[in-house]
């Protein structure tokens, strides 16, 4: 049975000992195709060596959590030769937990997180049975803040359910008052919905517009409260040849602007600024793949808006 502790944000009740987020190798070698891989990068599940001279190890990111044991990010970190050849070295030693702490790089890019470049670090070893523990040294870093003053039980789920396909529903809701085109004079119709996560919270409310002149075209306003700013984004959506493409609106190109206590819209420097940024197309993908309505629109189903 999970054991359960309160979100000091929020107050929920949620799961405190679900499995935690980590990266199975750097991203580098992860993007890598399968027989490229193995013609370049050697490894076992706790060190990796890239083309010979690029060296990485693993280890767990530490955050506080309030009211439960660290909340730990599992990563890879780069180092130099000469520091990897002495990790290896201390591998299946019991004191190397005495040693000074050694320099690195993040070789991971963590879900909604903000860096103002390369993620500086350093890896303090532990003992033989324990995975040396990362300290994120880059003060510009959003995973410096939540190392340093903590995260609620909330953030911890967030990343623990970021790999999860089924972390979002789209649940639809209303129709609008529709409108018309001001090129063709088709009729726009209007729709509202809600995404929650797996435990029923709200996570974005969303407006679409769909010009049924268009075929495959819509334009989505989403609108989410992270770290207590509410605030919008909308993107204008098109299903072509290459698959569904997005373009975040300026606030001047938006059929939108402010939609009170849901927040104002940001245009496309303030989306691109926001530590959540890929969260609005995380959540325009599931409305793309979930809402009956826009799936007619942009033929993805058989429905029919007429």
């Amino acid at each position: 049975m999970n054991e359960l502790i309160k979100c000091s944000c929020c107050d929920k009740m949620l799961p405190a000992n679900q499995m935690e987020l980590t990266f199975g190798l750097p991203d580098e070698i992860f993007a890598l195709p399968e027989q490229e891989k193995e013609v370049r990068a050697e490894g076992s599940t706790d060190l990796y060596v890239l083309d010979g001279n690029r060296f990485f190890v693993r280890g767990l990111i530490p955050l506080p959590v309030e009211n439960r044991e660290d909340y730990c990010l599992g990563a890879w970190a780069e180092v130099s030769e000469k520091d990897f050849d002495r990790i290896e070295e201390l591998w299946d030693v019991d004191v190397r937990a005495e040693e000074p702490r050694i320099n690195a790089t993040l070789a991971n890019a963590f879900p909604y997180t903000l860096s103002d470049g390369v993620i500086e670090l350093e890896i303090q070893l532990q003992d033989s049975k324990s995975r040396p523990m990362f300290y994120i040294t880059s003060h510009g870093c959003t995973l410096f803040d939540e190392q340093s003053n903590g995260i609620s039980a909330h953030r911890a789920f967030e990343y623990t359910s970021y790999t999860n396909k089924n972390r979002f529903s789209v649940i639809e809701e209303d129709e609008l008052e529709s409108t018309s085109c001001s090129c063709c004079e088709s009729e726009i119709k209007l729709f509202c919905g809600r995404v929650e996560n797996q435990l029923g919270d709200i996570e974005a409310d969303y407006w679409i517009r769909i010009p049924t002149g268009h075929r495959n075209k819509f334009t989505v306003a989403i609108s989410i409260d992270k770290n207590d700013y509410p605030r919008v984004a909308v993107l204008y959506g098109e299903n072509g040849d290459d698959g569904l493409t997005y373009w975040i609106q300026e606030i001047k190109n938006s059929p939108w602007e402010d939609f009170g206590d849901y927040g104002k819209v940001i245009g496309r420097e303030g989306v691109l600024a926001d530590q959540y940024k890929a969260f609005f197309f995380d959540v325009v993908d599931q409305i793309a793949a979930q809402d009956t309505r826009l799936k007619a629109q942009i033929g993805r189903d058989s429905e029919s808006l007429n």
